[in-house]
């Protein structure tokens, strides 16, 4: 219908959770293209808009701006804010859907596969929604968050040598330049570490090359920046 293609096809896939690296790989090179190809039919001073439009973008993008700077402190306390103060926290999508979750008791779980070798597993789980003013039709999304085990917690704050009932909350690096950053996770006023790694933080799981990403600020060794 005359459409013009400015940036290539982007493909995500779900099956493997990659979907949003794959994205983020994507649009890297999605606004140069956007610039260079509007920037033809711009006059003088359009141009030099533009610009500054561009520099803002590469800016916010976390290419300019002090590299090694983390967007967030480890502080020992901080205040709450009110839900209707222009600060309050904001959190991606999982974290928003975990501070509006209700706990759920489990009536019953059954295992749907006659053999379960080679670790497969197909199970079956009931929750008793009963006086939880939940409800759940077919087809409708249901998410499980887990805690992680406590032996777990005290191994890992062994090797990092951290004080679990030490207090904290997170706030703003004034040195980090990049894209306004989600808060991890709710502290309140404050939270102890126990708290933190028992609720919010996994161990366990498989590691990714978005978690990769996020573990660059804080390496110490050019070589271990250099890793992705």
């Amino acid at each position: 219908m005359g459409a013009v293609q400015l940036h290539e096809l982007g493909d995500g896939n779900a099956e493997t959770f990659s979907t949003e690296d794959d994205f983020a790989k994507w649009k890297e090179g999605l606004w140069p293209k956007v610039f260079e190809h509007f920037a033809q039919f711009d006059t003088p001073q359009q141009k030099e808009k533009a610009l500054v439009r561009r520099r803002s973008s590469i800016l916010h993008s976390g290419v300019e701006g002090k590299a090694d700077a983390h967007p967030w402190i480890i502080d020992d306390s901080g205040l709450v804010l009110a839900e209707n103060e222009e600060n309050v926290p904001q959190y991606d999508m999982n974290m928003r859907n975990y501070t509006s979750s209700k706990e759920v008791p489990i009536k019953e779980i059954i295992e749907l596969r006659q053999k379960t070798g080679f670790g497969a597993s197909t199970l079956e789980v009931v929750f008793d929604l009963r006086g939880t003013g939940l409800t759940y039709t077919t087809a409708a999304n249901f998410a499980m968050y887990p805690v992680n085990n406590v032996s777990n917690v005290e191994e890992f704050a062994k090797q990092h040598e951290l004080d679990l009932d030490r207090k904290f909350t997170f706030s703003r690096n004034m040195e980090y330049r990049g894209r306004p950053p989600k808060t991890p996770f709710p502290t309140g006023g404050e939270i102890s570490f126990r708290e933190a790694l028992t609720n919010f933080i996994d161990l366990t799981g498989a590691m990714t090359k978005k978690t990769l990403t996020g573990l660059i600020p804080l390496c110490e060794s050019a070589e271990d920046k250099k890793v992705l």
